[in-house]
């Protein structure tokens, strides 16, 4: 399980550094070699799950973290992908959305690497967040509507809310992967 759950750590690590590409707008969409290795990564985990819920005198526990994990991992994947379909020229040169991207794909690599110190408690974007807020705080407040500040905006709204699940998501992973109490 540990090498299992690793690569899908790193495969989700890669994936997220290759969206924040994609919103800077370095590349062109996700790459599908990141995609199929997340994919790939994901159904490792789902099948050792399988195995384990056929087993005589099954471990409940490991398979509700199994599931967990899996279902992290999806909805991962799955915000990455809607992020990363947004116009990056509606996000803006000074968007944060890469940075927060960056810091979820950093914290996601230090589960990956077992570094106890990056993971522990809730994820914590505030100041990630509050730039971002604070972008769309400027679009939304007094001044001349322009298609090119409705544009931005049409962009930033979406990211905002793609971000905060997607953060939920990645604690949820962490948690996910934390060492059962014991007993």
């Amino acid at each position: 399980m540990p090498a299992r759950t690793a690569g899908l750590l790193s495969a989700a690590a890669d994936l997220t550094r290759a969206a924040a590409s994609v919103v800077d707008g370095d590349l062109p969409g996700l790459p599908a070699d990141r995609l199929a290795a997340t994919r790939k990564a994901i159904d490792g985990i789902a099948d050792l799950r399988t195995r384990l819920e056929n087993e005589p005198g099954r471990d409940t526990g490991r398979i509700g973290r199994l599931t967990a994990i899996v279902r992290a991992a999806r909805h991962i994947r799955d915000r990455l992908i809607a992020v990363a379909g947004l116009p990056p020229q509606n996000l803006g040169e000074d968007a944060p959305v890469a940075r927060v991207l960056d810091r979820l794909a950093d914290v996601v690599e230090a589960a990956a690497a077992h570094d106890d110190s990056s993971t522990s408690g809730r994820l914590d974007l505030t100041g990630q967040f509050a730039a971002l807020d604070d972008q769309i705080a400027l679009l939304t407040g007094p001044g001349r509507r322009s298609g090119a500040r409705e544009r931005r905006l049409s962009g930033l709204v979406p990211a905002r809310h793609i971000l905060s699940a997607l953060a939920d998501d990645v604690n949820e992973l962490i948690t996910a992967l934390a060492p059962a109490p014991p007993r």
